[in-house]
């Protein structure tokens, strides 16, 4: 393979109609008032109203507003509506929807071919109650903030965060001399699919949230003791806070026990992956470092910390090389995939997004827009940054489709065939491969992202002017209530998750974990991961300060 520059594509156009989604009443895509098109005698629009009321404004998406719906079974026939035989959406097709969070419903009328993608605001503003009004301000917003950001001053966005994040990306590496990526052999790339996990989920108090596995053992045994209080903390924008002079990508090179030992030894920070057995220390008493595949749990993954465990697994270089000064453990390197070192290609994106960040701070310190606009119109971007990484390592593509019998359901069908929330069944065909799939699909970036995520968790570089070593392996193990992600909880406030002023760490910079909220105790220790977000919830709505 040669190196081949990505090339981005001009978004395009579509006519976004704007409507709340118990009323119908909203913006067409002119931006001016519209009413919902409602037949008989309905006083609500329903999914059916809502199509006809964007066909007739000649829009290609709906985006819902307002309070929406929970789930996708809105998407979907009703169990009386099945029973009867009733079409909830007479004279249009379901062409294939996307049920999972946030769901995506898509649909071409009968007569005209026309074609409809219902989308609702949460797809790029999270949980944010947005009014037809602001959410098109806010979107207009970021538009504009982003073409400014890449200079593509009449560029809109893609369909999806995702595919605009993938399409910036590309852009990005317009100014990038020496471009060195290659697209990943697909026997590495699902070999680093299928051996490495996204995030850390760990619950450390005994008790039915502990991993039954036998070999996760809890930090903190004692339930019956009330903690002192409840801490929670978390690192702001850790994606995008690690991602500053993180290198490396395909083409990657398989490499035996000794090339890959060799290549520890001559370089410990040369972006690879290593195989290992490893053997934990008689004497360790803190958290687990190397994610274990759980077996027969799918995809689910685990962190056995009980000394005298052997197993084997695959992590990053920068993983290997924490493990290595933060413990004895044994560690024999297996086999391993060695990246292009000098192969920056997340970093120019990464700029890109600091520079749209930038440009909403500066548009709300001139009053250009105000601050609801700018909350949600930051956090859209840095959702996309979040949701572009994971599509590197993104999976088969496939469609969901509805049938409302068993025996209705496409020949083509992969995977399971699970029950309709409504009734009826839905299951997944394949969708057609795009031409840029190779371009974008680099599980190797996503995996040292992760990586380096999870490593910071751990152990994080010292801020400058700073003494203070930090991260979850400097806490006290009976302080350690559980990680979930970059979110640390403890029994304690961890003095380094402080600001700088108060005597901590957090400088205030991207990737620094820093406190989000204190409860006083006496607590009962959370025995459930349900407790413990509880727990999280009422912390971060309490703060800290006082």
């Amino acid at each position: 393979m040669t190196p081949q520059r990505p090339a981005p594509v001009r978004p395009p156009d579509e006519a976004i109609i704007w409507l709340d989604y118990t009323t119908g009443q909203g913006l067409d895509p002119a931006g001016q008032a519209i009413s919902p098109i409602i037949a008989g005698r309905r006083k609500t629009p329903t999914l059916f109203d809502l199509l006809e009321t964007a066909r007739y404004a000649r829009a290609t998406r709906i985006m819902l507003c307002g309070n929406l719906p929970t789930g996708s079974a809105w998407l979907l026939p009703t169990q009386a509506q099945i029973a009867k035989g009733t079409d909830p959406t007479p004279g249009w097709t379901d062409i294939g929807h996307y049920l999972d969070t946030p769901p995506r419903g898509r649909f071409r009328h009968t007569e005209t071919q026309h074609r409809i993608t219902v989308t609702t605001t949460a797809e790029w503003f999270g949980d944010t109650a947005l009014t037809p009004i602001e959410a098109e301000f806010a979107y207009k917003t970021l538009t504009r903030v982003i073409a400014h950001a890449i200079d593509r001053p009449d560029w809109g966005l893609m369909r999806s965060p995702s595919a605009t994040g993938l399409n910036i990306w590309k852009q990005r590496f317009d100014g990038v001399r020496d471009f060195l990526m290659e697209p990943i052999d697909p026997d590495i790339g699902h070999l680093i699919q299928s051996t490495e996990p996204q995030h850390r989920f760990e619950h450390y108090v005994a008790g039915p949230g502990l991993c039954s596995c036998g070999d996760c053992v809890a930090l903190i045994t004692n339930t019956d003791e009330d903690m002192p209080g409840f801490a929670y903390a978390d690192g702001r924008f850790m994606y995008h806070g690690v991602t500053r002079g993180l290198t490396g990508s395909a083409p990657a090179t398989m490499l035996t026990a000794t090339q890959a030992q060799e290549l520890f030894d001559r370089d410990q920070y040369h972006p690879a992956r290593y195989k290992i057995r490893y053997t934990i220390s008689d004497w360790w008493d803190h958290i687990g470092l190397f994610p274990i595949k759980l077996e027969g749990a799918g995809r689910g993954w685990h962190w056995p910390n009980r000394p005298g465990f052997t197993g084997e697994t695959w992590i990053n270089s920068m993983e290997l090389r924490t493990a290595r000064l933060d413990s004895d453990w044994n560690i024999e390197i297996l086999e391993g995939i060695a990246f292009t070192k000098k192969s920056n290609v997340i970093e120019p994106f990464a700029n890109a997004i600091a520079s749209m960040l930038n440009g909403l701070d500066t548009g709300l310190a001139r009053g250009a827009i105000g601050p609801g606009s700018h909350a949600a119109a930051s956090s859209a971007i840095k959702h996309m940054f979040r949701v572009t990484i994971g599509s590197f390592s993104r999976r088969s593509r496939t469609t969901t489709r509805f049938a409302p019998t068993f025996e209705q359901v496409a020949t083509n069908a992969v995977g399971r065939v699970q029950p309709a929330p409504n009734g009826g069944f839905v299951y997944q065909v394949p969708s057609k491969g795009r031409p840029d799939d190779a371009e974008t699909w680099h599980p190797e970036i996503a995996a040292l992202v992760w990586g380096a995520a999870r490593t910071r968790v751990l152990r994080d570089p010292r801020p400058r002017k700073s003494s203070a070593l930090y991260g979850a392996l400097q806490i006290e193990p009976s302080q350690l209530i559980g990680i979930q992600g970059d979110a640390i909880y403890t029994t304690h406030i961890q003095p380094w998750t402080l600001p700088e002023a108060r005597g901590g760490a957090d400088d205030g910079a991207n990737g620094r974990i820093r406190l989000k909220g204190y409860l006083p105790g006496p607590i009962k220790p959370p025995q459930t991961i349900d407790v413990r977000q509880q727990l999280s919830n009422s912390a971060e709505q309490a703060g800290w300060e006082g």
